[in-house]
């Protein structure tokens, strides 16, 4: 291709009819050839790039970006660069491991000093359970000696959806307090582990 086109002295288009004239069987590289080197390239290049940027970067459609990484078994996975581990680390892990377990039973703690200043108020039994995914609050309504009585079936009913209302009302006051407690005690245990840390 150079030979030729320094045969037409730099004339691209001449170049181009005599290279036809001469190779009339020659392979003609395809436009996808070209679009899968540059994505490998920018790849290798950036691999925490996104699809999205990438095709950004490339003007290739995102469905052909994801197509090239298909094909050449690769994942389109956001890779985020981290620094390696080593071995002091591992104290550190687990010193914020018990600073966490703190954190939560000081949460606990809280949870139940405001559960027994407010029983007295709405008449329930809390219990909270802590489970893999976190607080979990289950109430029990305790109903008077009288309400068990069959006579007074209807009574019973009238408070218990009284009580039911109240109970709800009392739950989204008391879930927006601990949201507001939690968010206090992790604020606070960041702060000082961000300090132990420096």
């Amino acid at each position: 291709m150079l030979l030729v086109s320094g045969f037409c002295e730099g004339n691209c288009r001449i170049s181009v009819e005599e290279y036809w004239r001469r190779f009339p069987n020659r392979i003609i590289p395809k436009k996808r050839t070209q679009d899968e080197e540059l994505i490998l390239n920018t790849i290798e290049d950036e691999p925490h790039i996104s699809t999205r940027n990438l095709s950004r970067q490339t003007g290739i459609s995102q469905t052909s970006v994801l197509r090239v990484i298909r094909r050449n078994l690769l994942h389109p996975y956001h890779i985020q660069n981290v620094p390696e581990l080593l071995p002091e680390d591992l104290l550190r892990s687990e010193q914020n491991c018990g600073i966490a377990l703190q954190i939560n039973v000081m949460a606990l703690e809280t949870i139940s000093g405001y559960v027994i200043g407010k029983n007295r108020l709405f008449r329930r039994r809390i219990h909270l359970c802590l489970r893999e995914n976190g607080l979990i609050l289950i109430a029990e309504m305790v109903f008077h000696r009288h309400q068990r009585r069959k006579r007074c079936k209807k009574r019973c009913l009238v408070l218990l959806r009284r009580n039911m209302k109240f109970m709800r009302f009392k739950m989204n006051k008391f879930r927006v307090y601990m949201r507001r407690v939690y968010r206090n005690i992790m604020h606070d245990a960041f702060l000082s582990t961000l300090e132990y840390m420096d």
